[in-house]
């Protein structure tokens, strides 16, 4: 199963968000309001906002 999300970088000491959320797909479910550190292909922290869609293969 491949899972896309709407995620957004996320400032860990202070909380403060960049406008502009992105698409994010993963092989592993994540959580929902999470902070992530280490993603791939993406550096820094990362909020994940929503669930967009899940893809079975």
């Amino acid at each position: 199963m491949i899972y896309c999300y709407e995620v957004v970088r996320e400032n860990a000491v202070n909380g403060q968000r960049s406008g502009r959320p992105e698409a994010y797909y993963s092989s592993r479910p994540l959580e929902i309001g999470g902070l992530y550190l280490h993603l791939r292909d993406l550096k820094g922290a990362y909020r994940v906002l929503e669930e967009l869609e899940v893809v079975e293969e």
